[in-house]
């Protein structure tokens, strides 16, 4: 688990260099990492205090719940995040390699399938 991060480092920094809300834990056992649909469908969950921790939300799947036009899903969505007090981290799943679904279609092409092959 990485122990810095530019963007969190830049949150600090406007916050006078207090700490961004409860980190992700690093001896966790198990991770939530939720996808479009489970995001929609469980948002009250993840609003919940001290319920919903160590939660990696990927940034791909926060679009796609904003793609559906639900602004107020959208709003939620966004204040959790915000919210200091919980342990849900967004991962910019497009920018790593090993993560990005754009990635992930590019290299399928390549071999020859379409973006859902294999």
């Amino acid at each position: 688990l990485c122990g810095t991060c530019a963007n969190d480092d830049e949150r600090r920094a406007e916050d006078g260099g207090n700490p961004v809300g409860t980190p992700l834990a690093a001896d966790a056992t198990h991770y939530l990492v939720p996808d479009a649909d489970a995001i929609a469908e469980h948002v009250d969950f993840l609003e919940m205090p001290r319920s919903a921790t160590n939660v990696i939300v990927l940034g791909s799947e926060v679009r796609r719940v904003h793609a559906r036009g639900d602004a107020r899903l959208s709003r939620r969505i966004r204040d959790v995040h915000n919210d200091r007090r919980r342990s849900v981290r967004m991962f910019p799943n497009e920018h790593c390699a090993h993560t990005s679904v754009v990635a992930a279609a590019r290299g399928a092409r390549r071999r020859g399938g379409g973006a859902d092959a294999p």
